[in-house]
């Protein structure tokens, strides 16, 4: 016959329960949170919602440029641009109306903005860029400026550099102005020969002639080219004339019958006694009689 005291009081059961260390370590673990993430959700979403705009589904607002209607989602509009945001938030008549209509933007333009806004991307080339551009900060469009920026960077040549160069004053890119300007700066002559330097404001050519690293083979283009820039539009740029002749460095013109012929008869040269004084000037320093009648 067995002994029942023998038997061991500590020998966990049939139907023993875990100890309290054990559910605490249980309980723990479930409080730990785990990060779960769809990293194409976002861009199967936004894929969703473009397909709504193009199908015309769930759209609460319609944008009309030249005639051209838009549908579109006020919240992804609102979202992307500040512009629509204040539209949308403010006592304009906009807020309350399902209907927009926006100028300066041509219909091709404001299907490229949309595109991009709905899903990040859109096409551009070099003749819609600066349409594109002034779009973009019309609509304070941020993420679309700063990549047409970096694209306007890869397109810098001789025949845009000009526009590129008055974009970025206008809109006060500083970074981009300067890179631009020293790009003129260093391009100067291919500019000079295909007389694309004509459409230099006079602010920007008084800059390019006063660097001293100018592209140019001697200092009589620079002579050549204040004329010729003051001849395209006399009536506007004749004021500057004289402004401008500042900029000759007359000690490096090693042709004194440069001096003597084309520079003493040009009719501008001659039209302002400031000009005609300051040739004398440079004869007389270099012991040259020529101009002193």
């Amino acid at each position: 016959m067995s002994n029942p005291k023998n038997k061991s009081l500590s020998s966990p059961g049939k139907h023993s329960h875990p100890s309290i260390s054990t559910t605490n370590q249980i309980e723990q673990h479930h409080q730990i949170r785990h990060s779960i993430n769809c990293s194409d959700y976002p861009s199967s979403l936004f894929s969703t919602i473009n397909q709504f705009r193009l199908s015309d589904l769930f759209t609460d607002v319609t944008i009309y440029v030249d005639g051209v209607p838009f549908a579109c989602h006020r919240l992804i509009l609102a979202a992307a641009s500040p512009y629509f945001r204040a539209m949308f938030s403010y006592n304009f008549r906009e807020s309350t109306e399902g209907n927009v209509r926006i100028q300066d933007i041509t219909p091709w333009t404001m299907k490229r903005i949309l595109e991009f806004i709905y899903t990040g991307h859109t096409d551009v080339n070099y003749e819609n860029l600066f349409e594109m551009f002034n779009a973009s900060v019309m609509l304070s469009i941020k993420e679309l400026t700063d990549l047409l920026i970096k694209f306007l960077y890869l397109q810098i040549d001789i025949y845009n550099c000009i526009q590129i160069e008055q974009l970025a004053t206008l809109y006060s890119l500083e970074t981009l102005r300067r890179t631009t300007l020293q790009y003129i700066v260093d391009h100067f002559m291919c500019l000079y020969e295909k007389k694309l330097f004509v459409q230099l404001n006079e602010h920007t050519l008084m800059e390019v002639l006063s660097d001293d690293n100018l592209d140019i083979p001697k200092e009589e283009y620079v002579f050549l080219t204040i004329v010729q820039w003051v001849n395209y539009h006399p009536a506007e740029r004749e004021q500057y004339f004289q402004s401008l002749f500042k900029f000759i460095r007359l000690n490096s013109i090693s042709d004194s019958d440069f001096v003597t012929n084309s520079m003493r008869n040009e009719k501008l040269v001659q039209k302002y006694t400031t000009c005609l004084r300051t040739l004398k000037d440079f004869y007389s320093n270099n012991f040259i009689p020529d101009l002193l009648g």
